[in-house]
Order: C-alpha cells, then sequence, then structure tokens
C-alpha cells in the first residue's frame, strides 16, 4: 500500500471506536484505489486524497453524530428556553425590588440597579442551566427509548394563525403572573401596618398584622403552586399552538380551585387581625367589621365575574376556532 493511502486510512481509523476500525480501513482503501484507477502515481494519489479532504471530516461520516440536544428536539428547546428565562428574570426583578427597597446603608438607586440586575442575570442563567438540563434528560430518555415514530402521534395544526404573536402573547402572560404574584406574596408575608389616628385629642396607635399569620400560611403555599402550575400550562399552550381540550380542563380545573380557596380563606370572619379592626373602629366610630366584609365580598365577586369571562373566551374560542380567524381576518 502507498504510504500516502496508508498514514491517511490510519488518520482517518484512529478517531473511531475500536471495533469498526478495521472495517472501516478496508472500506476506505477500496473507494481510493476505486477512484485512483490505473493511475496509481504520488501526483494521482495526492489529487485522489485532496478530494476525499481531511481525515477528520471523513472520520464524520463513520461516526453517530453526538447531540446535547438533538436538532429534533432543539426548536423546542429554544421555544422553552426562552419563557423559562424570561420567567426566572421576571421573579428576580420582583424579588430583586423588594430586596433592594428593604436594603438598609447602601443608597436606594444604586442598591436597586445592583441587586435587580444581577438578581436578573443569575437568574437568566438558573433558567437557562434548568432548561438545558430536562432537555438533556430528554434526549438520553429518547436515545435509550428509540420509539417508533407513529402516525398517531402527529400534532394538531395550531388554531392560530400565527404561533410567534402566540408566543408573545404567552410570554407577557407568564412575566406579568409572576411579577404580580410574588409582589402579592410579599404582601401576604409581610403584611406589616404602622397606624397612628389622632381624632377628638384621641390617639389611636396599632403596629401589627392586618391579616393573621394563619392566612399566609395556608394560601402562600397553594399560591406559589398556582403560579408554577399556570406557566407550565402556558408552556404546553405554546406547544400546542393554543388551547386544548385536554389544556383548558386542567386550566379551568386550576383557575376554579384557587377562586374557592381565596373565596373560603379570606371571607372568613378571622382572616383580619381583630385588634386593627377594632382600633379602626373606634378610631373613626364606625362598624368596620361590616363595611370591610362588604369590600371583601365585592373584591372576591369581581374576581369571580372576570375569571368567569375568561373561562367562557377560553372555550368558546377552543370550540369556535373560525370565529377567530374570521376576527383576524
Amino acid at each position: 500500500m502507498n504510504d500516502y493511502i496508508a498514514r491517511y486510512i490510519y488518520d482517518v481509523t484512529k478517531r473511531l471506536d475500536e471495533p469498526i476500525r478495521e472495517d472501516i480501513s478496508k472500506e476506505l482503501e477500496a473507494n481510493i484505489y476505486d477512484m485512483l484507477g490505473d493511475d496509481t502515481s504520488d501526483e494521482n494519489i495526492k489529487k485522489v486524497l485532496t478530494d476525499l479532504g481531511s481525515p477528520a471530516k471523513m472520520a464524520m461520516n463513520y461516526k453517530t453524530p453526538r447531540y446535547l440536544i438533538s436538532p429534533e428536539l432543539f426548536d423546542d428547546y429554544l421555544h422553552v428556553l426562552v419563557i423559562v428565562m424570561l420567567v426566572f428574570a421576571g421573579i428576580a426583578f420582583a424579588s430583586g425590588i423588594i430586596e433592594a427597597v428593604m436594603g438598609s446603608g447602601v443608597e436606594i438607586l444604586a442598591g436597586i440597579m445592583e441587586t435587580i440586575f444581577g438578581s436578573m442575570l443569575y437568574a437568566a442563567f438558573n433558567g437557562f442551566a434548568v432548561t438545558t438540563l430536562i432537555f438533556a434528560g430528554i434526549e438520553l430518555y429518547n436515545k435509550k427509548t428509540n420509539h417508533p415514530f407513529k402516525v398517531e402521534s402527529l400534532p394538531k395544526i395550531p388554531k392560530v394563525e400565527s404561533k410567534k404573536s402566540l408566543r408573545v402573547e404567552l410570554i407577557v402572560e407568564s412575566v406579568f403572573s409572576i411579577v404580580f404574584g410574588i409582589l402579592f406574596v410579599y404582601a401576604l408575608i409581610y403584611n406589616y401596618v404602622d397606624i397612628n389616628i389622632v381624632s377628638d385629642d384621641l390617639n389611636f396607635v396599632y403596629s401589627g398584622d392586618v391579616i393573621n399569620s394563619w392566612v399566609s400560611s395556608v394560601f402562600v403555599p397553594w399560591f406559589m403552586i398556582y403560579l408554577v402550575l399556570t406557566v407550565v400550562i402556558k408552556v404546553f399552550q405554546f406547544k400546542e399552538g393554543g388551547f386544548t381540550k385536554v389544556l383548558a380542563s386542567f386550566y379551568t380545573a386550576l383557575e376554579l380551585s384557587s377562586l374557592i380557596m381565596m373565596s373560603i380563606i379570606f371571607t372568613r370572619p378571622n382572616a383580619f387581625n381583630e385588634t386593627l379592626i377594632s382600633t379602626v373602629s373606634t378610631a373613626f366610630n364606625i362598624d368596620f367589621p361590616y363595611h370591610l366584609g362588604i369590600a371583601i365580598r365585592g373584591i372576591v365577586g369581581l374576581v369571580w365575574v372576570i375569571t368567569t369571562i375568561d373561562l367562557i373566551v377560553t372555550w368558546y374560542k377552543l370550540y369556535h376556532p373560525k370565529t377567530n380567524k374570521k376576527q383576524k381576518n
């Protein structure tokens, strides 16, 4: 065998797994001599080997491609990554504002800039790491199981004309839900007020909680679970190109259960601090529990109306997709 050919084959096969080296060596040698034909001069050998390309590139033809995330999953990975990073950054933004404002010994503006943007960058990196690890696990699982393709597994045609606009809509909704949700949770946990009311030369002072501690201990864990499940539903909603019957059912169950939980907790007589209620009632000489009850029931009722309208619209769009298309056109 010519020295150039032997060296070329060696440089290719050394990059391959041991079990296949001998077979690839024989196959490559036969291909090279077929390309040479009757002209085995050094000049022709150099030309043929040059046409074949570098040994590293040639070796890639005999290797199974290795991916952390394969091209089949990469588009889904990018879509989910954008949503997760924005949601994580939104959470960091809300918590960063709280931490910066409550920090002591630091100028507010400098504290906000350093704390918020540092937290957002760190959170975005964590979102990237978590999403990448999850999709890498899915990729590894797919390689091990290697499920055959089934026609039934084909996705349904999206019910919206522009998936890009749906993505923007869901990202914005997720970020707002997380940001305001975190602020609401913060208000429930740190529900401290400092009241000093002067009336008829009398001074009424109260420092303490607005709602009783049991409200936070019961409602906050549920509300955090609600926020996470809401984002998960939106991720699947984007993947499916809109609501499916299953997603709409989960969404409806989640919204109704959260409304029921909120109604039961905040309409209870012992939800709010009795000392605060008594102080306000005495200072203003009003039946504050009565007015507070009306206000709470009004807010809860308004939330029920808004949520009910949202659920009706969701199911209407699900069963009347043609109406949505006509409105867009």
